[in-house]
């Protein structure tokens, strides 16, 4: 029987081959040793050690023996120095077992306090998020408890796309998305990309190892998967499978998964499959049945995949398959009352029905108590962070007075009656691409006059009134809110914030402050002048946390332009003329004068004009915010 010595204390553990991929602990220190680490050395032929000399047989010497001779009777010494030395001797002996007995004991502490060290310690070691490799996972990989009310939230994330047979465009995308969306709802989130059949199963070991009662652990799966006489599977992106028995080998059970749940200790264990994709193995995929079957939920349990049982689900058109979007979309929304985790099922699964037809299904423990993933709030987030990764902050309502004494623009009083949520910056590039899939930062810019740098982090430019509607059109059908452009009146409130301060500027009248908060074009200084637009939210915010409300590029409103309309506007919540030519602009921009960049400056161009200049935020309206 081969036998693999123990690597804190080298005591020879005897190892069977059915032990090969699993764990076993040192009798004599407690160190926990991978066998599936080791699994090469479990048919290694067994060494002799100094405990095992005496079961070997005696070697054969190749020289030649000579008689031996009988033994020449001796007489024990006798004395007085004899029997001081015999007692000398005894305890020289007996000191050294103590010292044996000390040290040994320290292994074994020092052993333990490794073994404790690991399991507190993060280490993503060789097997690292975007390892490809075939070979089986080397490197322990534990966690760092993370304590919410007393108890552990941790989610295995896993997106396999890279396919040798029939790669799929959405699952990293999906894997990235929910993991963010559940580490911001308070989860130890471990997310993993492309990984092989020893990857995946090492990833849920070790998941759900150290798990105690009151904690939750969440198992979330995008890729291939598939069903084969009457068993589920999930496919890593290295298996090579051309017959239909290699799945059973090759593959990943989904019952391994659900075994290793149950033996935790958690009190809510969630699995989420988003796998029920097309078979790719094509070779015998008309002998499979569709989809996966039917996963028992026990105590404790809820079982969910993106599409009913025998069906297949989408992959999606976009960057996240229809059911992953709508999953990180329910937990970014605002939930006053807080959000149960039967309850996010039931959402996301109207919302993906509602969408594309597809029916998601869902088991679990009836009998379990509620669990909330987002506690009850008093009134609405001050900030949303939304799927375009777009930072909104809540503005209050209020009064202020609108306008300005200067370049006839008349003062007048304006009530903002509702709360709402606006951009804390303009529309990046990354953010329009993400929407509206076009640049029009280079598909628009003139020969020799590009006044702009493809970046995702830079505003987004060449845009008109409608294509920024449209923008809103579409953003607001993707997660099932409203989003529009601000209304003049509102855009004036937020950029004055501070109780509507009657200053040129959002921070006072200070002109040669401006640089500090905005990209514009200094006259006094033309070496300084800004040839293209900044990254956003690099310069200073306002009192509401808003950038670059002053220059960078100028901001469309809903409003239609007229010079006279404030002299019979309404005072609350003015919504601009009925009708006109052109549609409001402002905040000024990078090749503008500051005079142009003040809190109450005016301009407009034609709904269907694309200039560098030209950009926008989004407002979202607070009631549909909790959505």
């Amino acid at each position: 029987m081969p036998n693999l010595p123990c690597p804190t204390c080298s005591t020879r553990l005897s190892v069977t081959h059915q032990l090969a991929g699993k764990s076993i602990e040192c009798a004599r220190c407690g160190t926990n040793i991978h066998m599936r680490a080791n699994q090469e050395w479990a048919n290694v032929p067994e060494t002799p050690t100094r405990d095992s000399v005496s079961d070997l047989p005696a070697p054969q010497s190749s020289t030649k023996t000579t008689p031996s001779r009988s033994p020449v009777p001796t007489k024990p010494p006798t004395g007085p120095g004899a029997r001081w030395g015999l007692l000398l001797l005894l305890g020289l002996l007996l000191a050294g077992v103590s010292a044996l007995i000390f040290f040994q004991s320290e292994n074994v502490k020092n052993a333990r306090t490794i073994s404790i060290t690991l399991r507190d310690t993060l280490d993503i070691g060789l097997s690292g998020a975007n390892s490809n490799s075939n070979a089986p996972s080397l490197t322990r990989v534990a966690f760092r408890p993370i304590t919410r009310d007393g108890f552990r939230r941790v989610a295995l994330v896993i997106g396999n796309s890279t396919y040798k047979v029939g790669p799929l465009v959405n699952p990293a995308n999906d894997a990235k998305s929910i993991g963010q969306a559940l580490k911001a709802v308070g989860f130890e989130v471990v997310t993993k990309f492309d990984r092989s059949k020893y990857e995946m199963e090492d990833d849920v070991d070790e998941i759900t190892s150290g798990l105690n009662d009151g904690d939750a652990i969440f198992i979330f799966y995008a890729g291939h998967g598939l069903q084969v006489d009457n068993v589920n599977y999930l496919v890593p992106v290295d298996a090579r499978v051309t017959e239909k028995h290699h799945v059973r080998e090759r593959c990943v059970r989904t019952e391994y998964l659900m075994a290793a749940l149950e033996e935790s200790e958690a009190s809510l264990r969630v699995l989420v499959l988003d796998a029920c994709r097309n078979n790719p193995f094509q070779s015998f995929s008309r002998s499979g049945k569709r989809g996966l079957r039917p996963i028992a939920a026990p105590s404790g349990t809820i079982v969910a995949y993106s599409t009913a049982p025998g069906t297949e689900a989408l992959d999606g058109d976009g960057d996240n398959s229809p059911y992953a979007k709508h999953f990180v979309n329910k937990l970014r929304g605002t939930h006053p009352k807080g959000l149960e985790v039967n309850r996010l099922f039931r959402e996301v699964a109207q919302a993906v029905r509602k969408e594309t037809g597809q029916r998601p299904y869902r088991n679990f423990d009836d009998s379990m108590d509620d669990f909330m993933l987002i506690e009850a709030i008093s009134g609405p987030p001050k900030t949303i962070t939304n799927t375009i990764e777009a930072k909104l902050n809540l503005i209050p309502p209020g009064k202020f007075l609108m306008g300005s004494s200067e370049s006839g623009e008349l003062w007048h009083d304006v009530e903002i009656t509702k709360g709402f949520y606006i951009g804390t910056t303009e529309v990046t590039q990354e953010q329009w691409f993400r929407v509206m899939k076009t640049r029009p930062w280079k598909e628009l810019a003139l020969e020799g006059l590009p006044f702009h740098v493809a970046h995702p982090k830079h505003p987004a430019g060449y845009i008109n009134w409608d294509a920024a509607n449209e923008f809103c059109r579409r953003l607001s059908q993707l997660e099932d809110r409203t989003y529009r452009l601000p209304t003049e009146a509102e855009w004036e409130y937020s950029c004055r914030s501070s109780n509507g301060r009657l200053t040129k500027y959002s921070f006072g009248n200070d002109e040669s402050l401006l640089k500090e908060h905005a990209c514009f074009r200094d006259l006094d200084n033309e070496k300084s002048i800004d040839k293209l637009p900044s990254e956003v939210a690099q310069k200073k915010p306002n009192g509401f946390g808003l950038f670059d409300m002053h220059g960078n590029v100028c901001e469309w409103c809903s409003d239609w332009m007229d010079k006279k309309y404030y002299s019979h506007s309404s005072i609350k919540d003015p919504l601009g003329p009925d009708s006109g030519k052109r549609r409001v602009l402002r905040g000024g921009a990078f090749t503008m004068s500051p005079k142009d960049c003040r809190s109450a400056a005016r301009s407009g161009a034609k709904p269907t004009s694309s200039w560098a200049e030209f950009g926008f935020r989004i407002v979202l309206e607070a009631e549909t915010a909790k959505k």
